[in-house]
């Protein structure tokens, strides 16, 4: 069993099997282990013997400890953080998810993750910042926070020089970071890393706020109020708004160049054929990404959710679509393929 520190401090447990298995077409070696209380109710503990196999065909997962070596199960909380060395401990707030948490704030992997999520693609989208180069730099001493990200011009004649790297590579580099400061807000409010914050509340409160600072004075009630947005996610942008080193963080953030107004304030929602509706996406589309799908629909006037509830409205399925489609038809809720998705768009755009 192996321990992985996450951004938010958040330690996952790892299960590595020995030898490999081969599941389903593909030949598997780790699975999750989710938390202290997944491991508590398997009674696991290394060295055991365990049944694995596929849930909804695709993620790997033990299922029951088939023969153990002792009497005990594997203790997260006596372990250390994997790349600090500092204790976890627990979070009870989480409940039955709690969890183990390393409690360093400096520590580099949460840095490295915190970083890495920063210029990710649906944050801030910073190509060619990715973990290796991150890793580096840190180790250089050239990022401690976010705020160093929009520093590393100051390095340039530094970073040129660097195995791997020249003029060419670290001007394309620079260039990505400055291009990353005019985002609109909704990407930076993701990038923030708020927990239970998304593009998709980003997006609803760049439509109806003319920037981050607005944010920041919203009470509760107002923030609540907000379609998308309920009391968990509401305390969570509160909270953030209400730290006086978070303040302090974006002050100097704004003071760098990063783009705090919003783009798209005052903007109407998106009307079209989907409008108003709820779709979620399960499977593999004939000639559509997820992301290239999810796009369609917003276009379209729709929202799209990661979870089949009672809110669901559709289900856009491909090859593939496992527990979500049970679900839906459980549900008695609708369930289209892309070309009924295409067609639907495409009939609207000829009304």
């Amino acid at each position: 069993i192996i321990l992985q520190t996450g951004r938010t401090g958040r330690v996952t447990p790892v299960a590595v099997f020995d030898p490999p298995v081969f599941l389903e077409g593909s030949t598997v070696s780790k699975a999750t282990l989710h938390n202290p209380e997944f491991i508590e109710a398997l009674d696991l503990d290394v060295g055991d013997t365990v049944l694995v196999h596929k849930a909804q065909s695709i993620i790997p997962e033990i299922m029951r400890v088939v023969k153990k070596v002792g009497n005990s199960h594997f203790d997260m909380l006596s372990c250390t953080c994997p790349s600090c060395g500092s204790n976890l401990v627990r979070n009870e707030a989480d409940g039955e998810e709690s969890g183990a948490y390393c409690v360093n704030p400096s520590c580099p992997a949460q840095l490295s993750r915190h970083l890495e999520f920063w210029g990710s693609r649906e944050c801030m989208d910073i190509e060619g910042f990715g973990p290796a180069v991150i890793d580096r730099f840190i180790s250089l001493g050239w990022l401690s926070s976010i705020n160093d990200i929009y520093r590393l011009a100051d390095h340039r004649d530094e970073m040129k020089k660097l195995d791997g790297f020249g003029a060419k590579s670290a001007d394309k580099l620079l260039a990505a970071i400055e291009e990353s400061k005019t985002r609109d807000i909704d990407r930076l409010i993701k990038a923030l890393g708020m927990p239970g914050i998304g593009r998709h509340i980003g997006k609803e409160l760049a439509k109806r706020y003319a920037g981050i600072w607005e944010l920041a004075e919203l009470s509760l009630d107002e923030l609540t109020a907000i379609p998308g947005v309920g009391e968990a996610s509401a305390r969570s942008i509160y909270e953030f708004f209400h730290d006086s080193d978070n303040i302090s963080a974006l002050r100097h953030m704004e003071a760098l160049g990063v783009n705090f107004k919003s783009k798209s304030y005052g903007a109407t929602s998106a009307k079209g054929a989907l409008s108003g509706l709820t779709l979620v996406i399960t499977g593999t589309l004939p000639s559509m990404t997820r992301d290239e799908a999810k796009a369609l629909i917003e276009q379209h006037g729709g929202k799209v959710s990661g979870s089949v509830s009672k809110k669901t409205n559709i289900l856009l399925t491909g090859e593939a679509a496992g527990s979500k489609l049970d679900k839906a038809k459980a549900l008695g809720i609708k369930v289209i393929s892309e070309t009924e998705l295409l067609t639907m768009v495409q009939k609207m755009g000829k009304g």
